[in-house]
């Protein structure tokens, strides 16, 4: 044997080579296990080598999703199962007894993570539960998911909570009863670092969910649909809390001055919100945060542009400026109802509310979705693509209702090339009915961009499309995507067979989108 192998490190090296790729697991009519795959190549080594044994199988147990691989370690004669469609039917033939757990104990402490996807039977969970050997199935067990749908066998997570878990995923779609996991969940799991909790709905949940969050010590990434304030002011003082998301809505009191003159989250570098509002108070309330990313997804109101100029100003205010590195605004307003047409200036972007934003130097991802779209100017975008020289992805859209027209012509492109030598992919509306002259001066040459491959139009006008694809293979020789709005829209119709008629599209819009395509036909031909 090579001296090597008898380093434990390189042995685990070795076996988790082999794991990782996706494994896959079958057993024979006899109720064996049979492995395929990697696991199968784990399999063998933990049968044939001493010097791999156990490392091997721990390597094969560590990521289970079923209690089955288990089970089968029991002897034939205890259960029935029917591996049919759905969830398998198990069927307890006998009474357990502490012999029948002999060998299953010799693998249950090896499993380390553990994903209920697809309940196994409830009424096999329920068996198990009452012959159990010990306070729980996985002794060991760090990572839980519990994400099935179904409520009939949720009370049965108690078999799998244990004080070492670390990383909990957990999804409630039943009664408020299932919430009283999370009472003392706290006490059980003082190791938690990495928690997310998925509600169905997030009323009632109040009091619940604010006394768990209270309970997290070292907690540093957290998802939860909301809190009150004081369990917000206690995350705000946690050292390790890296990562936070509220997927749902603060209530009315948080309109309130908060009880401390700002909260800190001093390690907080991640921020995901639901709420603009939500976001706009949050930030107000904190101290000089050091935030890589900050996102505000799924949307459930159409932000006016008052609330978009308190939004973008409390983050330059209470956001690090040599920090931030992502900004993600917005979402689709599929569900929201839009805006009438002559309120187009109530909700429309200006160069006033977007410029505190441009201090952030080191942006590399922008994102900033706003139902009208935005009133700028090519001024407004020199000045954009100047204080953001380390975009690889800027999109500025609007939604297809009401969207404003553009004062951004291809000028305003150009500052792009000039100044964001990295960017790959940028969404823009512009007024490409004009096409500059291609600037030549051997004082100043030509600037050439060779990152960009992606540009998303949206509702853009355009005028010459030869001019147009000539003007941007000058300056962005690698670009060779175009899309617009309409692509979604039409590939769905073309797999409907439905023809474009029956779209609904507004003529000029149909025409331009035809236009940029044939642009992008001349890219790609270069």
């Amino acid at each position: 044997m090579h001296w090597a192998l008898e380093i434990v490190e390189i042995v685990d090296m070795i076996c988790g080579e082999i794991r990782s790729s996706t494994p896959t697991a079958t057993h024979s009519d006899g109720g064996d296990i049979i492995f395929e795959g990697p696991l199968r190549h784990l399999a063998v080594l933990a049968r044939t080598s001493t010097v791999f044994h156990n490392t091997a199988l721990d390597h094969l147990w560590n990521t289970q999703d079923t209690i089955l691989n288990l089970l089968r370690c029991m002897p034939n004669d205890l259960w029935r199962i029917n591996d049919g469609l759905g969830v398998p039917k198990i069927s307890l033939l006998r009474s357990i007894a502490s012999s029948d757990w002999q060998r299953p104990l010799i693998y249950s402490h090896r499993v380390k993570s553990f994903l209920m996807h697809q309940p196994e039977s409830s009424d096999f969970l329920q068996a198990l539960s009452l012959f159990l050997l010990g306070d729980c199935i996985f002794p060991n067990l760090q990572n839980l998911r519990w994400l099935s749908p179904l409520p009939s066998s949720f009370h049965h997570i108690s078999l799998f909570i244990t004080p070492s878990i670390r990383h909990l995923s957990l999804l409630i779609t039943g009664s408020f009863s299932q919430l009283s996991i999370l009472s003392n969940l706290g006490a059980k799991c003082p190791a938690l670092t990495h928690v997310a909790i998925y509600i169905a709905t997030s009323q009632g949940t109040f009091p619940t969910l604010s006394t768990f969050a209270r309970s997290l010590m070292h907690v540093q990434s957290l998802t939860i649909p909301l809190v009150d304030r004081a369990a917000l002011e206690h995350l705000s003082q946690l050292p390790h809390l890296q990562s936070l998301q509220f997927t749902g809505s603060f209530t009315p009191e948080f309109s309130l001055t908060p009880t401390l003159a700002s909260i800190p989250f001093p390690a907080l570098i991640h921020l995901t919100m639901y709420s603009l509002q939500c976001g706009t108070t949050l930030l107000t309330w904190s101290k000089h945060l050091t935030l890589k990313t900050l996102n505000i997804r799924g949307i459930q109101e159409v932000p006016t542009k008052i609330d978009i100029r308190r939004f973008y100003a409390a983050i330059a205010l209470h956001c690090a400026h040599p920090h931030l590195q992502e900004i993600i605004v917005g979402t689709s307003y599929d569900d929201v109802t839009p805006p009438g047409a002559d309120e187009i200036d109530t909700y429309s972007v200006g160069r006033d509310m977007i410029e505190p934003l441009f201090p952030f130097a080191n942006l590399v991802t922008v994102s900033l979705i706003h139902p009208v779209g935005f009133d700028l100017d090519d001024a407004t975008i020199l000045k954009m693509a100047r204080s953001w020289p380390r975009l690889q992805s800027l999109f500025l859209t609007a939604r297809p209702f009401h969207h404003m027209p553009s004062r951004v012509t291809l000028e305003g492109v150009y500052a792009f090339a000039e100044h964001c030598p990295r960017l790959r992919t940028l969404g823009i509306t512009v007024d490409a009915t004009s096409v500059p002259k291609i600037r030549i001066d051997k004082e100043q040459p030509r600037v050439t961009q060779l990152t960009l491959a992606t540009l998303h139009v949206a509702l853009s006008l355009i005028g010459n499309a030869g001019r147009v694809a000539v003007f941007l293979s000058a300056i962005f020789p690698e670009l060779r995507w175009i899309q617009t709005f309409y692509d979604g829209v039409l590939a769905e119709h073309e797999d409907e067979e439905e023809e474009e008629a029956e779209l609904e599209v507004p003529a000029e819009q149909l025409e331009s989108h035809k236009k940029w395509k044939a642009v992008e036909d001349a890219l790609r031909q270069d």
